[in-house]
C-alpha cells in the first residue's frame, strides 16, 4: 500500500509538471519582462510597454491557474496596497517618478509592477508563502536594489537616497510577508470551497 501511495504521488507530480512549468515558469519570465518594460518604458517616456506586458501576464496567470479567484483578489490587493504605499512614499518627497502626471499619485507603470508582483504570489513566488521571515528579508533587500536600479536607468529621481532606502526596506520588509500571508489565506479559503463543491457534485452524481 505504501508503494501504491508513492506511485500515485509520483504520477500526480508528473501530471502537474507541464502546468507548473507553464504557470510558474511563465509567470517568472513575464514578471521580469514586466520590470524591464516598466523601467525602460518609463525612461523612454511611455506606459505602453508595461501595459502590454502586464496584460499578457494577467491573462497567462488566469489561464493556467485552477483558482482564478485568488489571482483576481491578489490583483486587487496589489492595486490597493500599492496606491497606499506609493502615496505615503511620495509625501516624503524622497522620490519622483518618470511619467508622474499628479504629484501625489504614482504613475501607471509603478502600479503595473505592484499588480504583477501581487499576482506572482499565486505562481512563481508562491514558495515564499511558507517562509515569512525570508520573505521579509528578500522584500527589504530586493526592493532597495530594485528602486535604485530604476533610478540608475532613468525611471525615477531621488533627493534623499538614505530616506528612500530606509522607507523601501522597512515598507517592503513588511509588505512581502503580507502578500505571502494573504495568498495563504485566500488559497485556504477557496480550497475549502472547492472541497465542498466537489463533495456536493459527488453526492448529486450518486
Amino acid at each position: 500500500m505504501l508503494s501504491d501511495a508513492r506511485g500515485k504521488a509520483v504520477m500526480q507530480g508528473l501530471n502537474s509538471f507541464p502546468t507548473d512549468l507553464l504557470g510558474k515558469g511563465g509567470n517568472f519570465v513575464l514578471f521580469h519582462l514586466l520590470w524591464g518594460a516598466a523601467i525602460f518604458g518609463a525612461a523612454a517616456g511611455t506606459n505602453l510597454w508595461s501595459a502590454l506586458t502586464l496584460g499578457i501576464m494577467i491573462v497567462q496567470g488566469l489561464t493556467v491557474t485552477r483558482r482564478w479567484r485568488v489571482d483576481a483578489l491578489l490583483i486587487v490587493s496589489g492595486m490597493l496596497v500599492g496606491v497606499v504605499f506609493e502615496v505615503l512614499l511620495l509625501q516624503t518627497g524622497s522620490i519622483a517618478y518618470a511619467l508622474q502626471e499628479v504629484s501625489w499619485l504614482p504613475p501607471f507603470w509603478i502600479m503595473a509592477l505592484w499588480i504583477g508582483l501581487a499576482q506572482s504570489f499565486n505562481h512563481s513566488m508562491n514558495w515564499l508563502t511558507r517562509y515569512y521571515l525570508l520573505a521579509a528579508l528578500l522584500g527589504a533587500i530586493g526592493s532597495v536594489a530594485s528602486v535604485f536600479s530604476g533610478i540608475h536607468f532613468g525611471a525615477a529621481q531621488t533627493s534623499n537616497p538614505l530616506l528612500l532606502g530606509l522607507v523601501y526596506a522597512l515598507g517592503w520588509g513588511m509588505l512581502i510577508p503580507f502578500f505571502a500571508w494573504i495568498t495563504n489565506r485566500l488559497n485556504g479559503r477557496f480550497s475549502k470551497d472547492d472541497e465542498i463543491v466537489s463533495k456536493e457534485a459527488l453526492e448529486n452524481h450518486e
